[in-house]
């Protein structure tokens, strides 16, 4: 940012949802870039959190675009679509997804007047682009000049009118270099002209700056980027992902194909491991749960249903590995000396490894429907018929979660996790398919979470005797909560009442100093 246009304008956390995920991020905006960060807390003993932020994204604003429309096309992963709106540049889409919409406006309003201005400070703001379109007959190419502000579903309308086209809905632009394999599919608010110029930046990447290429190079189309104008094909969107996604995972294995030996080692180590990817028949029996498995949930019972973001933040990952390996080679682990999302992220590892899901991979269908069905008494009868077809030994594990669950959303004032958070992080664990049927990888994630959400809302019907019998016996956790609660109260009281008692100490010297007589012919000397 140079000094003229780097003034701050906004800043906030927002949910940043893609094809298959839900991400929380913390974004600044300034004139003319955002800042897209990843928001990491740190506690001191005296302060109760410092913030830091992990820089994710940093994109100037005349290189991306917005869009109300279309969101259907990124993900159904959204809630309320009066509460999103589409932002992103060549390569990704995200769904902003906010609290409410006054807040949804308020970002947009503002993003749509930064990114006006600074699209309409760009130089050059045009560029001569190639349009083919193939008929049955033969093909037709066209020259035009596109703008930085012309969307693909724009293009498309004029050029309908070149090429005598009736039905546009059914039409899709496309974006090829020599580089593609395979054509890009551009969706209808996405910006032909930063995909031209994001490849030519690509090509003239040695020079200086774009700058450097003059108006007749742009002409010439060093680039040999090409618009085509084909037929919509409906699954667009996953071609892109399956696309990128292959690539991500090409370059991935060539960066571990020099390891992969060890690799081999860590599998054959995880298949022979005591507590990780074991059947829950054999970790679960007799209504009693394996000695580390209920150590890990008492251990989130005294310290864990009052931690900020637990389940939902990561603990330090050099820990949590060492501990997790420690586990599962049987070694008898002291959880209680950890941080408590330690033992969650422990506790959600152990859920996605088993070889079934505790909601069981044959009943994931059925389970998934809930989130079709609208009448709530039909889904509560619905649910509780299929907990109770569930084996003895998930039953129990999901008694026990569920009562979990339900001290975490009681505590939500202190660990900022209601039954919204909690389903996003612990749903994909319960629901996952069977590790024998790679069929089903793809489920839906939107209903995975409501469905989870559904189950933690009304924990209360569906686990009626195990919260009754819980509450009976959780006078020691609530004990201990409270003596938590008090030990912090203290240590806030003492600590202001040093730091009071730092700062009149101070004073009172300097009083003293100043009274005697040859200390004040000192200070008037001076």
């Amino acid at each position: 940012m140079n000094k003229e246009s780097e003034k701050y304008l906004k800043e906030g956390r927002i949910s940043f949802v893609s094809a298959d995920r839900i991400e929380e991020r913390y974004v600044f905006l300034f004139t003319d870039t955002i800042l897209i960060a990843k928001e990491n807390h740190c506690y001191h003993q005296h302060f109760r959190a410092l913030n830091t932020f992990c820089l994710k994204e940093k994109m100037h604003l005349k290189d991306i675009w917005i869009s109300e429309k279309g969101m259907e096309s990124i993900s159904d992963c959204f809630r309320r679509s009066d509460s999103c709106f589409i932002i992103g540049w060549p390569g990704k889409n995200f769904i902003l997804e906010f609290s409410c919409p006054e807040e949804k406006n308020n970002w947009l309003a503002i993003l749509k007047t930064s990114i006006l201005h600074e699209k309409l400070k760009e130089r050059p703001r045009k560029a001569l682009v190639t349009v083919q379109f193939a008929s049955a007959d033969e093909t037709w190419s066209k020259e035009l000049l596109i703008d930085n502000l012309l969307t693909s579903s724009d293009l498309i309308k004029e050029l309908s009118y070149d090429f005598h086209l009736s039905d546009t809905d059914s039409l899709q632009l496309f974006y090829t270099t020599e580089q593609h394999t395979t054509p890009v599919p551009l969706e209808d608010f996405e910006i032909p002209y930063e995909f031209y110029i994001l490849d030519l930046k690509s090509l003239y990447q040695s020079s200086n700056s774009l700058s450097d290429c003059n108006d007749s190079v742009r002409k010439r189309r060093f680039g040999s980027g090409i618009f085509l104008l084909k037929p919509k094909i409906d699954n667009a969107r996953n071609r892109r992902t399956a696309s990128s996604y292959a690539s991500q995972m090409i370059i991935h294995w060539k960066k571990k194909s020099n390891n992969y030996n060890k690799h081999v080692g860590s599998l054959q180590f995880r298949r022979q491991g005591k507590f990780f990817g074991k059947p829950l028949a054999t970790m679960v029996t007799d209504q009693t749960m394996c000695p580390m498995l209920e150590k890990i949930f008492d251990h989130l019972y005294k310290s864990g249903i009052t931690t900020e973001g637990i389940f939902r933040k990561p603990p330090k990952q050099i820990t949590f590995r060492e501990v997790r390996e420690q586990i599962d080679a049987g070694i008898d682990v002291n959880v209680d000396r950890l941080s408590p999302t330690v033992s969650a992220s422990l506790l959600k590892e152990f859920l996605r490894l088993l070889p079934d899901s505790l909601f069981t991979s044959s009943c994931l269908d059925k389970w998934l429907s809930l989130s079709l069905l609208t009448d709530n008494y039909t889904k509560l009868q619905t649910a509780q018929k299929l907990i109770s077809n569930l084996p003895a030994a998930n039953k129990f594990l999901l008694n026990n979660l569920m009562c979990l669950c339900y001290c975490i959303v009681e505590n939500c004032a202190a660990n900022h996790m209601d039954s919204y958070s909690l389903s996003i992080c612990l749903g994909p664990g319960l629901f996952h398919p069977a590790k024998q049927n790679t069929n089903l990888c793809t489920v839906n994630a939107r209903r995975i979470a409501e469905v989870t959400k559904f189950i933690i809302d009304n924990v209360n019907t569906l686990f009626e005797n195990a919260i009754r019998i819980f509450i009976g016996k959780s006078s020691d956790v609530r004990k201990l909560c409270s003596d938590n609660e008090q030990q912090n109260d203290t240590r806030k009281i003492n600590f202001e009442i040093n730091t009071y008692l730092s700062i009149y100490l101070f004073f009172f010297n300097i009083k003293t100093f100043i009274s005697d007589e040859s200390n004040q012919k000192q200070i008037l000397a001076l």
